[in-house]
């Protein structure tokens, strides 16, 4: 139509062999991902899991920019309850977040251990001080003056987190460790 022709490509022969072991992997199901590995089909569950640091940084991005603007939106509006939502829903997403993450070595499959936060040590010790010195800030607020309900709310939060990444620190060191 208008003169405008359609210019038709066709990909490689090639294009269709699939990808070898040695690429980066992208996010997608657990079945496509091990058929992807075994060379055979499974069926089960579709689970999402997220290998490349790539997927991770921008999920990670994606949520931070959604809390950015969640805690703007309630500070704007000055809601107690919506704060002590909002921390609440933020140690529901970055659990959640750490059970669909995967690092090398892991299996894609496989739920991960309750306590298994990340896939290394030192990333796990960095994240549990940093949620712990956010708590240790936050009470200092606190006893400054500055307590409120939800502030409680948000520091039991980051103790919980901190607790958690300390814990996995703690086990994935030990594993780490020959006997």
């Amino acid at each position: 139509m208008f003169g405008l022709r359609r210019r038709v490509t066709r990909e490689p022969v090639s294009s269709f062999v699939p990808r070898t072991l040695n690429e980066p992997r992208r996010a997608v199901p657990v079945e496509r991902a091990e058929s992807d590995i075994l060379g055979s089909e499974h069926s089960g569950d579709s689970t999402m899991r997220f290998i490349t640091p790539k997927e991770k940084a921008i999920v990670v991005a994606i949520l931070v920019g959604v809390d950015i603007l969640l805690t703007l939106l309630l500070d704007a509006l000055n809601t107690q309850g919506g704060s002590i939502v909002l921390s609440i829903l933020q140690l529901a997403v970055w659990y959640l977040a750490t059970r669909v993450f995967r690092g090398p070595g892991e299996p894609v499959r496989a739920a991960r251990p309750w306590w298994r936060m990340t896939n290394r040590p030192l990333l796990s010790g960095v994240l549990g001080v940093g949620y712990g010195l956010l708590a240790v800030v936050n009470i200092g607020f606190s006893f400054a003056g500055y307590e409120s309900v939800s502030g409680v709310v948000s520091i039991l939060v980051q103790l919980v987190l901190a607790g958690l990444f300390l814990t996995s620190f703690r086990r994935l060191r030990a594993l780490a460790v020959p006997a």
